[in-house]
């Protein structure tokens, strides 16, 4: 008779303990919900960005008054109106690991400590209850296949950020060279080329990775014609700087653009037949590098 009771006993604890189990992993499924929701959007949301060119012909300018740079060729978190860019963030965090563990101090102590009670109870509940008895209900089976899953996620998600970041910095160093019509400037001397993605052979980027890309470069004119260059993506036109044909004198240009696999960004003599002359003597500089991938 005892020993009947005894039997029952632990078969009562063991049901208890098995139901422990179950209320553990469902707290823990919820709570790594919570996290992955948190971390996704912290680093999924686009990040605010935008170009915009201005295509009028002469314009008169009074005081005060705004130019509006009306043709809007990237316009990432709707922030920019033609002539005005209103801030739809407060600020911009660009050390991806500081970011990352000050987004996860969401979770209050009581919370995170909690976490790691269930978690330990869990491996506990295990041991008493054997992985047989795990076996045999389903709901908790699916409970750890999504928080495999889940982790999962995370973890590709936080391996995205770890990688670098496509960034090149290359200089023309030629001399006077005379462009001619669709002659593309092969910055020949490469400084920077994280990601391997500009060819000094070329003269062009391709990007590497799917994003918002910010480009830069410096151009300068040698006497006695003035100089006119595209800068270009993938075959199209995205602005046209022009320096004048004064000794020296340069146009700097930067752009925001959204690239896809295997486009490409460079930078060319326009299509005037006229020969027109650059100099490179480390005065003109491209440069380009990725701000943000799109979501996961």
């Amino acid at each position: 008779m005892e020993l009947k009771v005894y039997i029952f006993a632990v078969i009562v604890d063991l049901f208890r303990e098995f139901n422990s189990l179950k209320r553990s992993y469902q707290t823990i499924q919820s709570d790594l919900a919570t996290v992955k929701s948190k971390l996704l959007q912290s680093f999924s949301e686009p990040r605010p960005a935008f170009l915009a060119v201005l295509t009028a012909d002469t314009v008169t300018l009074r005081s005060s008054d705004t130019i509006k740079f009306n043709n809007v060729v990237t316009k990432i978190g709707n922030g920019y109106s033609p002539g005005k860019f209103k801030a739809p963030k407060q600020a911009f965090n660009f050390v991806v690991i500081t970011s990352l563990l000050h987004r996860c101090h969401f979770l209050p102590k009581p919370v995170a400590m909690a976490l790691f009670v269930h978690i330990f109870a869990a491996i506990v509940a295990l041991n008493l209850v054997g992985r047989a008895a795990l076996e045999t209900d389903e709901s908790v089976l699916q409970t750890i296949q999504t928080i495999q899953s889940d982790l999962a996620t995370v973890k590709s998600k936080l391996q995205s950020f770890s990688e670098p970041r496509p960034a090149f910095l290359a200089v023309w160093t030629a001399d006077t060279v005379a462009l001619r019509s669709g002659d593309i400037i092969k910055f020949n001397h490469v400084v920077t080329n994280i990601g391997n993605g500009y060819s000094p052979g070329t003269g062009k980027f391709k990007a590497p990775k799917q994003g918002t890309y910010f480009f830069g470069g410096t151009v300068m004119s040698a006497p006695p014609s003035p100089l006119r260059i595209m800068l270009m993506k993938s075959g199209t036109s995205i602005m046209i700087p022009y320096a004048t044909e004064t000794q020296g004198d340069s146009y700097t240009f930067t752009a925001v653009l959204q690239l896809n696999v295997g486009d490409t960004v460079y930078v060319q003599k326009d299509n005037r037949p006229r020969a027109e002359k650059a100099f490179g003597r480390s005065h003109s500089t491209f440069s380009g590098f990725l701000i943000s991938e799109p979501d996961i």
